[in-house]
């Protein structure tokens, strides 16, 4: 047994109790913080990416969307592990209440809550669903101005007289 496990053990239920409290407050505001930080990150990058799609740097903003994508997917992963570790202290501070207690009641409100799949969409992935949907819908757009511009523009060749 680890020096932390056998200092966790020494604690009192009350004590055990109010740091899960801590431990679920804390994961709480990580996770709201970060989607914050999520939506600000792709309104940057969806923005970014318009207005090189505006001036015609159709390669510009499909590495910017590109980049977008890929930060949004490490976003996403932070956003799955605070998750995580909010669920586990959650969990044991509904069997440290013994089913009757505040984090109880709030754990069976949010899983009644989130049964849906619209919920799961709008609501927990809300802000990572609306930035790919939006950084695909102009990556889309560039790679067809692309093959639009390709297209049109046959060079011929023309030899001075």
């Amino acid at each position: 047994m680890s020096q932390s496990a056998s200092l966790f053990a020494q604690l009192s239920q009350e004590e055990k109790y109010k740091e899960a409290c801590q431990l679920v407050r804390h994961y709480s505001t990580c996770v709201i913080n970060l989607r914050a930080f999520t939506i600000a990150q792709g309104l940057a990058v969806v923005g970014a990416a318009g207005y090189f799609s505006k001036d015609r740097f159709h390669w510009y903003a499909l590495a910017t969307t590109a980049f977008g994508m890929l930060l949004t997917w490490v976003l996403y992963s932070f956003h799955a592990s605070y998750l995580a570790y909010f669920l586990a202290g959650l969990t044991y501070a509904t069997t440290l209440e013994g089913g009757a207690g505040p984090w109880t009641e709030y754990n069976a409100e949010r899983c009644a809550r989130r049964q849906g799949f619209l919920y799961k969409i709008m609501h927990l992935y809300g802000g990572i669903t609306v930035i790919f949907v939006s950084l695909s819908f102009v990556a889309v757009y560039n790679i067809l101005r692309l093959l639009m511009d390709q297209a049109s523009s046959t060079y011929v060749l023309q030899f001075p007289c």
